[in-house]
């Protein structure tokens, strides 16, 4: 963290197993950087794991990297210099990748020191990259293993620069002895065979709440008034689609909701 307040430039790898603490702890330094009011990026080679840090995407769709990556000889990001990621990244105090083991080992480099305008190391960005070499590397289809080891970031001549960080002790299996597991086995999600069970189930749920009951009500207007008289609001309001909330959502301050879809996704 002193680095990145000193606006220092880097390129830190995060080597870890399994359970180590790894995603917690980049969680924590995006946490800490944001909550400063500065820029904090953070991709992932997979969709994943891209789900499991805050505000993440993965690599190929933030850095519009090719889809054949691996089969180009000098693969870069189609990222022009006036888009709003190219902002972003100029602006960042950090950039985060996970699982760059999977990443081809020259693509950002070169995007970044033309973006920043910076002829150092990923143009001058503090770079924090993380995974474990011990998993999946670049894959590379109809190719050799020497030709994916050549891929990989420790054949890359950036491997020098690299100040390599580890986590040793594994979190995960400590936990493995928790004795509060049984109380939070309780507080796990309940799984029925039927839509109707479900409902009946939140239904009793909902009621063990203490607290006013709010109801929201799903849109029952079509946007072409030519075929409202095929559509009457009574027949929206009686539409009960699997997946999505019924057309009286009804739920109290406390209830637990889950997201399943998000419809808005940032477009950087």
């Amino acid at each position: 963290m002193k680095a990145i307040d000193d606006g220092n430039s880097g390129l830190y790898f995060l080597d870890v197993s399994g359970g180590t603490g790894k995603t917690f702890l980049m969680s924590v330094v995006l946490a800490t950087v944001r909550a400063r009011s500065n820029i904090a990026v953070a991709f992932a080679s997979s969709g994943i794991a891209a789900t499991l840090l805050e505000g993440c995407r993965t690599a190929h769709s933030a850095l519009k990297l090719p889809l054949n990556l691996q089969t180009i000889e000098e693969p870069t990001c189609n990222i022009t210099k006036n888009s709003a990621m190219a902002k972003v990244l100029s602006a960042s105090k950090i950039i985060i990748w996970d699982e760059c083991t999977m990443a081809h080992k020259r693509a950002l480099n070169r995007t970044l020191k033309d973006l920043r305008n910076d002829s150092r190391c990923f143009g001058g960005a503090m770079i924090l990259l993380s995974g474990d070499f011990r998993q999946t590397l670049p894959v590379i289809p109809r190719s050799t293993a020497a030709d994916e080891i050549n891929a990989c970031l420790k054949s890359s001549n950036l491997w020098r620069y690299v100040k390599k960080l580890q986590l040793t002790t594994n979190m995960r299996v400590a936990l493995l002895n928790d004795t509060s597991a049984e109380d939070f086995f309780e507080q796990l999600l309940t799984i029925a065979a039927k839509n109707k069970d479900v409902d009946d189930l939140n239904y009793i749920i909902l009621n063990k709440i203490i607290g006013t009951m709010h109801s929201f009500k799903s849109i029952d207007c079509v946007t072409n008034e030519d075929e409202a008289t095929n559509y009457p609001i009574e027949f929206l309001n009686s539409l009960d689609v699997p997946g999505l909330p019924p057309h009286n959502l009804r739920l109290k301050v406390g209830s637990v909701v889950i997201m399943l879809r998000n419809i808005n996704q940032p477009k950087l």
